[in-house]
């Protein structure tokens, strides 16, 4: 609403880029806690100073996390919810984390949205968020009209 009254462009930034933003780590995996014991999360690697993600973005159980991960060495996980992640996995051994405490989001949001304009330009005036699974309401939606 702001944008369309002051005429602003509007740059989506996703959470999961904005959180990994800035590692220099050869893997950084931001965490979100997605509930029903469920991450959201991406794998990105860096080569020097240029980071990118080589995964979709990702709504998977511990035990898939794990299992994505083992390809890496000390794959840094980042996020508020990665200390509940290893919670949950309790490290079977096969994988080593390391965790990453930076949150400085500010500048990591100013830096990303620059980036994503050079690059991509503002957002349709149609774009909305993007949610990697559907919201309990509409599952529930989904279940009344299966079983009628």
């Amino acid at each position: 609403g702001l944008a369309t009254a002051l005429g602003a462009a509007v740059v989506s930034v996703p959470t999961l880029d904005l959180i990994a933003w800035g590692s220099s780590a050869e893997c950084t995996v931001p965490i979100i806690d997605a509930r029903k014991k469920r991450f959201y999360c991406a794998v990105y690697t860096a080569n020097g100073q240029n980071q990118s993600r080589v995964t979709d973005y990702l709504d998977l159980s511990p035990e898939q996390i794990v299992g994505l991960l083992q390809q890496y060495d000390k794959p840094v996980l980042c996020g508020t919810d990665a200390p509940l992640f290893l919670e949950q996995v309790k490290s079977n051994g096969s994988v080593t984390f390391t965790t990453d405490p930076r949150q400085d989001a500010a500048s990591g949001l100013i830096a990303l949205t620059y980036a994503l304009y050079k690059t991509n330009g503002p957002d349709a005036n149609d774009a909305g968020p993007l949610y990697l699974r559907k919201s309990e309401a509409e599952l529930s939606l989904l279940t009344k009209k299966s079983g009628q």
